[in-house]
């Protein structure tokens, strides 16, 4: 249970760090290229835990699988849990992708009633 929370934790200090970054400042480059610096150095760190954990075979082995993305050793109620926040993040990209496009189809003048940052 601790292995999930872990990654969750790991996931929302990257996305962190990257927003500070951003806050800094608004080139994209910038942003693109510490994006790919967050993802090698917490790459390296789960290979390092990896290297750790090779003592005991299952262990490391179950350490790379996840890391690949099976997801074998889930249950049922472990994919019921994660469903609803999958469904909530698709619904909020999809409806965010039409509300930007709604701001476009009015123009400048017509986009400055809508209530987006400036």
């Amino acid at each position: 249970m601790l292995l999930p929370i872990g990654c969750l934790a790991g996931a929302l200090a990257a996305l962190a760090l990257l927003l500070l970054v951003q806050r800094a400042g608004n080139e994209l480059v910038v942003l693109l290229l510490t994006g790919f610096l967050l993802s090698s150095l917490f790459a390296s760190l789960g290979a390092f835990a990896t290297s750790l954990a090779q003592e005991r075979f299952e262990l490391a082995r179950a350490m790379l699988d996840f890391a690949l993305g099976s997801v074998s050793g889930a249950g049922f109620r472990r994919v019921a849990l994660a469903t609803p926040l999958a469904v909530a993040g698709i619904a909020a990209a999809v409806l965010g992708e039409q509300f930007r496009s709604a701001v476009h189809e009015r123009g400048e003048r017509g986009g400055s009633s809508l209530p987006l940052p400036p």
